[in-house]
């Protein structure tokens, strides 16, 4: 009887590597930390190089960073780019809150890793991602991660909070013209000539914007080395800190995850330290400063030396919402146009008036009817013209100083886009 033996060919199966990345990160900025943050770089190249079936593909990490947020980890962002690129298969992390802390978060990127075929390992939770059960883990162990998150959060507020009513500063309260030197704040001179500037230049009649402008000019930047802006030297303008006087917790943080703050407007108790520090300039000058500011708000656009004005300033008003239009320029196939829009429209707060742009050749062209003149006059208008009301897109009145009311029809002044 015939026996038959199958005698298999010898082969070396090729069995591709995975390549493999790690990530690490630490949220304090202290030696000790940064020495864990070397030892977890150090263990990952060690662990990933040492199997032969793993190919290294590099370990990112995020030090000092907070892990409430993905957007501000720069390393972590560039080794998901890498991923969509196809360059990584697997991901080594020592656990999901040094992963992320947020379970939105870490849901939605561990969903599009698996989507591209990319697996992610949390060792301490002997995890793996892309397992059946995988996702459900995740989902319960991240809330833990999150709610620890939120109640660590809960009791640094609550020994600021404590700081607070003993009259205790922090770093936090350091500002422009001011370092913290561990128990208080003390002047830096060449910033403090910085902020006597300011105020001394704003109650001399100059706009925030000229302010910026000129510090910008002389090469001036702000503590973090921008250019200054007008929203800069308002919050210089506006900071009781400079009078050597300080309020506590005037903003705190909603959310520990959102990170989002909020103007403090009585939810929370607020502490008024006075004589605290050394000033930077008087208490005279900064309520001066704080009169001119409100004296600038109330008076509008002829109060307010940024703006340029016209004889059709504040002339032009919308009955609804009671704000004046404002003038702005466009840009046209023919050079530039200038436009009248109401202030609450120009704000981006919607149009809730239902008013068109007033095209400023128009007005003046209607301006001229009215006041029976051949040629636009500024003269005259500033001298005869009250005010115009403008009627949603149905008519425009003009108002003359006289008492003259004429009516136009909005469609001869609204300008289609």
């Amino acid at each position: 009887m015939k026996t038959i033996q199958k005698i298999d060919v010898k082969r070396e199966l090729f069995v591709e590597k995975k390549r493999v990345a790690a990530y690490a990160r630490v949220s304090k900025d202290t030696d000790k930390l940064q020495h864990s943050l070397s030892a977890q770089v150090s263990y990952y190249s060690r662990t990933i190089q040492s199997n032969p079936e793993w190919e290294f593909k590099g370990v990112y990490s995020d030090y000092g960073i907070t892990g409430t947020s993905m957007d501000k980890r720069p390393e972590f962002l560039q080794m998901i780019e890498e991923c969509k690129k196809g360059n990584i298969d697997i991901i080594l992390t020592k656990s999901i809150k040094r992963f992320a802390r947020n379970t939105v978060d870490l849901l939605r990127v561990v969903r599009n890793l698996k989507s591209m075929g990319v697996e992610v390992r949390f060792e301490n939770e002997k995890i793996h991602s892309l397992s059946g059960e995988g996702e459900l883990m995740l989902s319960i162990l991240a809330s833990f991660a999150q709610e620890e998150s939120r109640s660590l959060s809960d009791n640094i507020k609550w020994s600021l909070r404590k700081r607070y009513a003993e009259g205790l500063l922090s770093k936090q309260q350091e500002a422009y013209g001011y370092r913290w030197n561990g128990e208080n704040l003390v002047i830096n001179k060449e910033e403090a000539s910085v902020v006597r500037r300011m105020f001394t230049e704003y109650l001399n009649g100059y706009s925030r914007r000229r302010i910026a402008k000129g510090l910008n000019h002389d090469g001036i930047r702000t503590g973090h080395g921008n250019q200054w802006a007008d929203y800069n030297v308002k919050a210089i303008l506006k900071n009781i800190s400079y009078t050597g006087n300080i309020v506590l917790q005037q903003y705190f943080t909603i959310d520990p995850i959102s990170k989002i703050k909020k103007l403090n407007q009585g939810e929370l108790s607020k502490y008024f330290i006075e004589n605290n520090h050394e000033p930077i300039i008087s208490k005279e000058m900064f309520e001066n400063t704080q009169k001119e500011m409100q004296r600038r708000k109330e008076g509008g656009a002829f109060t307010n030396p940024a703006i340029q004005t016209s004889e059709l300033t504040s002339r032009i008003c919308c009955p609804y919402c009671g704000k004046s239009f404002r003038r702005c320029t466009r840009r046209k196939k023919n050079g530039f146009r200038k436009y009248w829009i109401c202030t609450t429209r120009k704000r981006g707060e919607g149009n809730p008036c239902h008013t068109g742009d007033l095209n400023e050749d128009i007005i003046k062209s209607q301006l001229c009817e009215v006041l029976g003149v051949e040629k636009y006059d500024p003269q005259a208008v500033d001298e005869r013209l009250d005010h115009v009301d403008v009627i949603k897109k149905e008519k425009c009145i003009f108002y003359l100083v006289d008492g003259t009311v004429v009516e136009k029809k909005y469609r001869q002044l609204l300008q289609t886009k």
